[in-house]
């Protein structure tokens, strides 16, 4: 008997099954990890032109550089801290689901 585990492409021996799991679920978390940074910065984007231009400080050539490399790395740090904002939480939470649910239907499994 062989089980194939869809993602490896071929056979699977089943003591390596959990360290396969393991690895993809680390994947999983760290995939929603970046889609919540990738979420929060383009929310301080959005945040960012509601914001009046002006102010104490001359708008220089290098400022929305500068902005936009601040937003990223907040975004990233905020994503990295705990659970950020629960994004990626609640996202981890439902497509683990759906990874188990898919490496459990029968269609992923043949019997030789």
């Amino acid at each position: 008997m062989t089980d194939t585990i869809i993602g490896i492409g071929k056979a699977a021996d089943p003591n390596r099954r959990d360290e396969v799991k393991g690895s993809e679920e680390k994947k999983l978390k760290q995939v929603c990890a970046d889609f919540e940074a990738i979420f929060v910065y383009q929310l301080m984007q959005s945040m960012r032109k509601t914001v009046p231009k002006g102010g104490l400080l001359p708008l220089s050539a290098g400022r929305s550089t500068w902005e936009m490399l601040m937003d990223q790395h907040v975004a990233e740090a905020i994503s990295k801290k705990g659970d950020g904002f629960g994004l990626q939480k609640m996202l981890y939470n439902d497509l683990k689901k759906k990874l188990k649910y898919f490496e459990t239907s029968p269609i992923n499994s043949t019997k030789e």
